[in-house]
């Protein structure tokens, strides 16, 4: 649907009374109602925004203005505890434990920053006093604010022979007139027969037309000028040199000249826009032609969403753990995916009605999560640091890449071009240095891109549009850009900013997390200039994403008719399949076969090691908030599940019972059989011995019916997991160590340090996938999916 402009332009419908002016009258600006008032769920807030309810006196400043949290009787709510990977304050707020002594005031009585120490450089670094930051010692005086305020480049060292300044002229612009007292005019003012200039420069015997019949030489225009003829272009030409000739002006060489394809002609150019984006009244900026954009961020315990048009904030899910790390949302059915580490789980949500449910669960610490939008694959990383996939119904998941590091810091895919991307930091990687590496999403073709000044790569996101990655810097304070392959690295943004995490992208704007100022920012992706204030107050998002359908365009399937029994996985492309933990590809490299080497983990064999006392009975180790416990069978309980439970005595009592009363009944008829067997006997004795045959027994051939139940009877499926139980359970042999081991593909074990400092980079359980529906089947055991 589109409306019409009073000047008779059409714009998309969408486009009317959005803030922004398309057509080139403003008239689709005019006659716009106000926003409608918030919600009955909402609160009002005095400036006008619309936040949830929930956020209401919780200590945070959500409406920006404050007055979310005025009128709240704090000491009548008796606070609540701070839940878990949260601090107190002191005098009821509550701020994630990584804010403390972070170099910025989050709580408001400051103390969060009180007693902390400065950091400790190392000798081949430099500190830089101003931002408190360490840089390495070769960085200085190399031309890049490394430090954040410029001290790496103002050194003496950097200076060694300063001169002394002279006062400079300055330059006028090109479209005025230098005088000769210095003073710049306009040029309609020179040779008008008014003096302007104080040494009378711009008037004289030269303002005569020289142009003459030969255009005084020059290729476009001429003018009169008190010092002779002047030429210059027509648009779309810059003056040559010789300034006389004129030359095109590539405008395409220019970033964001055009918001998305540019093509260049003589003297101009056309800009046009991806699909599902339309040209803006200035004929260069794309606009998305449908549907209102919302900002999807993730805090450690929150997922909240803001409507960048309507101002409205609402807490989406929330957990009473600060374990929530990945997230990512698939738009056809308007569904946000997280991880939350501590519970191993991998949970869903729709948006419009509001329901979760758990996907997966059991996993060894999930982290990173993101959408396969055109396979429908969902990829995950654990605390293995593998990165999994898992087909559309979760019946069977595979290890895509063994990354062989302690901790991936940010994970990020490009589903139409069958890509993905992930970054390390320089801690993580015990150099000087941390990377940016690409693989296709098949896991083939792995490469490293970046390295060079790569320090905190806190978040990537990818322009599908122009084949680019983003990231932010959160130890050098930049944000940047490169293409697919690593080349072309351009600053995006570097002044102004402090600790930028998470990064998103939405038409020509840059949206990132401010750590810092506790803010949502944003500014032009191309220029890095436009800086504008998104929301302040609880915004140091660990995830950002920009909720829209052109995030997620529709590409060619490669997956949709494959013949894989398990998994398909998208590459450039094409595709390859893969199969569940425990089988390899068969020759025909569709068909799955068990592993020669195939190793089925239990959970509860393996984590048993982590609990003391051991969990007996049937109960299984669970890892969750940094310990270990153990979760009873029915009727069981206790610290090592050896305490019976009332129902389970009274069951056993049930049984034995049963078992008793069954023995009797079978022994009584066992005897009464005989003794009617014995009568009829000696009855007809006589007339038995008076017959002439005998009878005899052929022993039958007992043969198993094959096909007798479906793979999918839960008789079928229990049976096929009890003979996969009585399998050994794969013991890893880095358990009992500090290091982490791994089995390289020459079947040698390789081994990297691990980061104590960094969560989740320590690995003490096997990561596992298992679907929660099926638990109650499959109970303990872990990597195990049905064949089909």
């Amino acid at each position: 649907a589109h409306s019409r402009c009073d000047n008779g332009q059409c714009i998309p419908q969408d486009w009317t009374c959005d803030g922004h002016s398309d057509c080139s009258d403003s008239s689709d600006e005019k006659n716009c109602t106000e926003q409608p008032s918030c919600f009955e769920d909402d609160f009002h807030c005095a400036n006008g925004q619309c936040v949830d309810k929930r956020l209401r006196c919780d200590h945070d400043n959500d409406c920006e203005d404050s007055s979310d949290e005025v009128g709240c009787d704090y000491e009548k709510a008796n606070r609540t505890k701070c839940s878990t990977g949260m601090v107190d304050c002191g005098d009821g707020q509550c701020i994630y434990t990584h804010d403390m002594c972070d170099g910025y005031i989050d709580c408001h009585n400051s103390r969060d920053e009180r007693n902390c120490s400065a950091p400790i450089c190392h000798s081949a670094e430099f500190f830089c006093t101003g931002t408190k930051r360490c840089i390495l010692q070769n960085w200085l005086c190399d031309g890049d604010d490394d430090c954040g305020d410029g001290m790496d480049e103002t050194l003496p060292r950097c200076h060694p022979t300063t001169k002394v300044s002279t006062t400079s002229v300055p330059a006028c612009a090109s479209n005025e007139f230098k005088c000769g007292s210095h003073e710049c005019i306009a040029w309609s003012r020179v040779c008008d027969g008014r003096t302007d200039c104080a040494d009378f420069s711009d008037e004289g015997s030269h303002c005569v037309s020289y142009c003459g019949t030969t255009n005084g030489g020059c290729a476009h225009l001429c003018r009169e000028s008190p010092t002779g003829p002047l030429c210059s272009c027509h648009p779309g030409y810059r003056l040559n040199t010789d300034r006389k000739s004129c030359d095109d002006i590539d405008e395409c060489a220019t970033p964001g000249h055009c918001s998305h394809f540019c093509q260049n002609s003589k003297g101009s150019y056309k800009c046009t826009c991806a699909d599902g984006y339309a040209l803006g009244a200035d004929r260069r900026y794309c606009k998305v032609q449908y549907g209102e954009p919302f900002l999807l961020y993730m805090l450690p315990n929150q997922i909240r969403s803001f409507s960048m048009h309507g101002h409205a904030q609402h807490l989406l899910a929330e957990d009473s753990l600060s374990d929530m790390h990945g997230m990512d949302y698939r738009v056809t059915d308007k569904s946000i995916f997280w991880t939350e580490m501590d519970e191993g789980v991998i949970n869903v949500m729709t948006l419009g009605n509001g329901k979760q449910f758990t996907l997966l669960e059991d996993i060894h610490k999930p982290y990173h999560v993101a959408v396969d939008w055109v396979a429908g694959n969902i990829y995950f990383t654990d605390g293995w640091v593998h990165i999994q996939a898992c087909e559309p119904t979760f019946k069977h998941c595979t290890d895509v890449i063994d990354t062989a590091y302690s901790h991936l810091n940010t994970f990020a895919l490009s589903a139409n071009d069958g890509l993905m991307f992930w970054a390390v930091w320089h801690e993580v990687v015990e150099k000087d240095h941390g990377l940016i590496e690409r693989s296709n999403m098949d896991g083939t073709a792995r490469v490293v891109l970046l390295t060079d000044k790569i320090l905190w790569p806190c978040s990537i996101t990818v322009d599908a549009v122009h084949k680019r990655i983003y990231w932010s810097d959160a130890n050098k304070n930049v944000i940047e850009s490169a293409t697919y392959d690593g080349k072309d690295r351009k600053l995006v943004r570097g002044a102004g900013l402090s600790s930028p995490f998470s990064i998103a992208l939405f038409e020509d704007w840059l949206y990132w997390s401010d750590w810092g100022s506790d803010s949502l920012m944003a500014c032009n992706r191309y220029t890095g200039t436009h800086v504008g204030l998104v929301h302040h107050g609880t915004a140091k998002a660990t995830v950002l994403k920009v909720l829209h359908a052109v995030h997620q365009p529709s590409g060619v399937n490669r997956c949709a008719r494959n013949q894989c029994a398990h998994i398909c996985l998208l590459k450039p492309n094409a595709y390859t399949c893969a199969c569940s933990h425990g089988y390899t590809l068969a020759e025909d490299a569709h068909k799955c076969v068990e592993s020669d080497e195939r190793y089925h983990i239990n959970s509860s064999d393996i984590l048993s090691q982590f609990c003391n006392p051991v969990c007996l009975n049937g109960g299984r180790c669970i890892s969750g908030n940094d310990s270990y416990f153990c979760k009873c069978a029915d009727g069981f309980k206790g610290p090592s599940c050896t305490d019976t439970s009332v129902v389970s005595l009274l069951s056993q009592q049930s049984t034995s019972s049963s078992a008793a009363l069954a023995s009797i009944l079978v022994s009584a008829l066992c005897v009464a059989l005989l003794v009617l067997g014995y009568v009829l006997y000696r009855r007809n004795r006589d007339k038995l011995a008076a017959l002439d045959f005998s009878v005899s027994f052929k022993k039958p051939t007992f043969k198993k019916r094959q096909g007798l139940l479906e793979d999918e009877h839960p008789i079928a499926a229990d049976e096929d997991y009890h003979a996969m139980n009585t399998t050994p359970g794969f013991i890893n042999p880095a358990f009992n160590t500090r290091k982490t081991e791994l089995l390289s593909e020459d079947g040698e074990l390789k081994r990297w340090a691990s980061s104590d400092s960094l969560q989740s980079s320590s690995s003490k359980e096997p990561s596992s996938c298992v679907l929660a529906g099926d638990m109650a089947a499959k109970q303990d055991k872990v990597f195990f999916f049905r064949k089909h």
